[in-house]
Parts: structure tokens; C-alpha cells; sequence
């Protein structure tokens, strides 16, 4: 017999626009890249380097940058 397997919960998509959208969100949303960062508890630097692709957000901050983009 076998067993039926339930779908998954409906999962919030925590995926992040490309890091040429996210600063163009960021830019019109009128935040500063300082602003962005005291929100999210990291260094200016930081985003700048999401910013430019030298670096990505780890999982905790991709969720919370992700949840600031898309609310404002």
C-alpha cells in the first residue's frame, strides 16, 4: 500500500532580486545603504558588497534584506 505524501506548507519566497534590482529597490525606496545596514545589524561595507557581488548574505541576513525589499 502505499502512502500518499502531503504537499509542502506554503513557503514565503525569501529569494532575493539580483543585486543590480536590489540596489535599484534600495535607491528608490529611499534608504541609504547605512540605513539598510543598522536595520539589518551588519556594516555599511556590507551591503556594498551585496551591492557590487563581491559578496552574497548569509542566510539569516538574506531573509531579513529580502523582507526589507519587499516591504518597502
Amino acid at each position: 500500500m502505499s502512502e500518499s505524501i502531503d504537499e509542502p506548507p506554503n513557503i514565503v519566497d525569501l529569494s532575493l532580486p539580483n543585486r543590480h534590482a536590489a540596489r535599484r529597490i534600495r535607491e528608490a525606496s529611499g534608504w541609504s545603504r547605512q540605513a539598510v545596514a543598522d536595520a539589518l545589524g551588519v556594516h555599511q561595507q556590507t551591503i556594498i558588497q551585496w551591492e557590487l557581488g563581491t559578496s552574497v548574505p548569509g542566510r539569516r541576513h538574506m531573509w531579513e534584506y529580502a523582507d526589507l525589499l519587499r516591504e518597502h
